[in-house]
């Protein structure tokens, strides 16, 4: 299996070489390959070409009151706003956002424009039996971002491949007072607490 592994790379790494000569883009160099266990890395040199100097994270958007996230009332959906003049913000897969009716992780990675308007974007709770304002917390909106999912455990377990009865429109009428949580859609949310 390990060889197989390594002859896959090697041929990816031929394909990108191929494919760099062949627009003329010479200016790229690889080095490599290192190894370590069952992983193998080959690092791609070149030019930055990236221009924009105005990206943000999530964390610091919030933070300055440049985005806002907003409540739906469906526990695997928000919508973001991106109302700044001057950045564009980067949302990572696993940020967690906290306030509204629950707090809860955003599901995709996503660069947000600057004045982007409002966007709907996949998420999924990360705390149980909560369905309503945290305290003083208005639960229109969420307030900060200042935590991510890192494992990978975690991350499969909120991204996992099963399907729920639930269509995943659910109204999120659950709430700490016995009442029904909303229905998973995506894999078995229950295993990221449990």
């Amino acid at each position: 299996m390990k060889g197989l592994t390594s002859l896959s790379l090697t041929v990816v790494v031929c394909l990108f070489i191929g494919a760099v000569s062949a627009f003329g883009q010479n200016a790229y160099r690889i080095s490599g390959p290192y190894t370590h266990q069952n992983l193998t890395i080959f690092l791609i040199h070149g030019q930055d070409v990236n221009s924009n100097n105005n990206l943000i994270t999530l964390q610091e958007a919030m933070e300055m009151k440049v985005f806002k996230v907003y409540e739906t009332e469906d526990v695997n959906e928000l919508i973001v706003e991106n109302i700044s003049p001057k950045y564009d913000v980067f949302i990572q897969s696993g940020d967690i956002v906290k306030g509204g009716k629950q707090d809860r992780v955003l599901a995709i990675s996503i660069i947000v424009p600057r004045n982007s308007g409002k966007v709907s974007i996949e998420a999924f709770c990360v705390e149980s039996d909560r369905w309503d304002g945290r305290g003083d917390e208005n639960e229109k909106e969420f307030s900060s971002s200042e935590e991510r999912i890192v494992s990978r455990k975690l991350k499969i377990a909120a991204n996992g491949p099963g399907t729920a009865s639930g269509s995943g429109t659910g109204s999120g009428s659950g709430s700490a007072s016995g009442a029904a949580p909303p229905p998973p859609t995506r894999g078995s949310q229950t295993a990221v607490w449990n």
